[in-house]
């Protein structure tokens, strides 16, 4: 599967070109000596593999590296390459590299990294354009020995950076049970491991850090994959063809912590004002639920506290949208959560009229979930997603109410008080767009 960007920008200018001084590697056994290749085929390098772009997508998990590349793949086309997933496969297939994964991992060996290598390389065999590989390498030794067995292929390593303070309240909030000095432990373990990785990728000049905590991670990557400024602005340029098929709708964003009484709120604007209410998540578990590929890419998310790509849920948001009757007030409930998620809408489907956001502590909000949790059924109504939630909302979806304020009327309420009284008070304030 290719990828609908340009090439990546050129390794920095003092840095040494990768392997440039070594000899060309002999062509792969697979394939017949050919003559002389023609002008535009370089001499050094892997012949098909050319046409490749290799981006490495470097990070703990609590950075969101697969969320990452998922959205990337769903905006420009590219192609994921999981390593887990990768070896999952190969252990399902059943053949005899298959077994011998299985065996290593039932006898919690470590893979060998050339066997992981392997796995990646066969997934490129038949395909080109830009392949994303997330969760590899894991050490500068595998790194090397992977880069000589794809010299053809242009390389980018791209960093999600969290500082020590931000990764040490991440991976405590993914697991409560570390407690303050586990947690503490793995921050230590996790840097250790990416000392080495990181200087090597340096050193070749194709390593570019992303603040992972800064909430433009998917618009710096598409920077550097060479996507062009042109093609990102494009459903902005063409917003205002997309208003018809909204038949006029004004839209409302609906923001607050989880169990701040959103859902409870829009019940109340719908029955007063007849608006169309579209819960985010409602929608993402509906998807889920149909069993498809990408109901299976977000169940993991959602189980895991990670924010889904904005374009799957963008689009799931205008399908529902495009029935509503003309002028109809739409709230849109749980989303945007985060500044990628809101730059995202505003290209592709324009300003929001005005934005509700409910103010409740953390303590009030967890008591509420796990009282809510007892008959939801919903797999994210537990103790420990809840706090990878809040996570999430306080890094992630936090500045995307700052950056509202600077763009539309933003109305914050305070929702301790009574249901009724939020209620008239969210009504007064919506009674003035009609």
């Amino acid at each position: 599967m290719g990828c609908g960007v340009s090439k990546p920008p050129p390794a920095a200018a003092d840095a040494p070109p990768q392997h440039a001084e070594a000899p060309a590697p002999p062509p792969p056994a697979a394939e017949a000596p050919a003559p002389p290749p023609p002008p535009k085929e370089p001499a050094a390098g892997g012949g098909g593999q050319a046409e490749r772009t290799l981006v490495y997508v470097l990070g703990h998990d609590v950075a969101n590296t697969s969320s990452l590349c998922l959205t990337l793949k769903e905006e420009l086309g590219c192609t994921v390459l999981q390593a887990n997933e990768l070896l999952r496969r190969e252990v399902k297939a059943g053949g005899e590299l298959g077994m011998q994964l299985a065996d290593m991992i039932k006898q919690g060996k470590i893979i060998p990294p050339a066997k992981t290598a392997q796995l990646i390389l066969n997934a490129m065999e038949a395909g080109e354009g830009v392949f994303l590989v997330d969760g590899f390498p894991k050490s500068a030794e595998s790194l090397h020995s992977f880069t000589e067995q794809v010299q053809g292929a242009r390389q980018l390593a791209i960093y999600l950076e969290l500082k020590d303070a931000e990764l040490l309240s991440r991976i405590s909030a993914s697991d409560s049970s570390l407690g303050e000095d586990g947690a503490q432990r793995r921050v230590n373990a996790f840097k250790r491991q990416m000392e080495g990785l990181l200087a090597a990728l340096s050193r070749q000049g194709i390593l570019h850090t992303i603040d992972a905590a800064g909430g433009s991670a998917v618009t710096r990557a598409k920077e550097l994959l060479g996507a062009s400024p042109a093609a990102s602005a494009e459903p902005a340029a063409d917003a205002a063809a997309a208003e018809p098929a909204l038949n006029g709708c004004k839209c409302i964003f609906v923001l607050g912590g989880p169990g701040s009484g959103k859902g409870t709120q829009c019940q109340k604007l719908v029955e007063k004002f007849q608006c169309l209410h579209l819960s985010a998540g409602d929608l993402l578990r509906h998807e889920v639920q149909t069993g498809s590929e990408q109901g299976k890419a977000i169940a993991t998310m959602i189980k895991e506290g990670k924010i889904v790509p904005a374009k799957t849920t963008i689009d799931l948001l205008q399908a529902a949208m495009a029935s509503a009757p003309p002028g109809t007030l739409v709230l849109i409930d749980g989303f945007p959560r985060s500044l990628d998620n809101l730059e995202a809408f505003e290209a592709q489907v324009g300003m929001c009229e005005m934005t509700v956001f409910f103010a409740l502590s953390a303590d009030v909000m967890e008591a509420r979930l796990l009282e809510r949790g007892k008959t939801s059924g919903r797999t994210d109504d537990n103790l420990e997603s809840i706090h990878k939630r809040f996570e999430t909302f306080n890094t992630q979806s936090l500045p995307v109410l700052a950056a509202l304020k600077e763009k539309t009327r933003v109305l914050e309420v305070d929702a301790s008080a009574s249901v009724d009284e939020i209620a008239a008070r969210v009504a007064e304030e919506v009674q003035k767009l009609l």
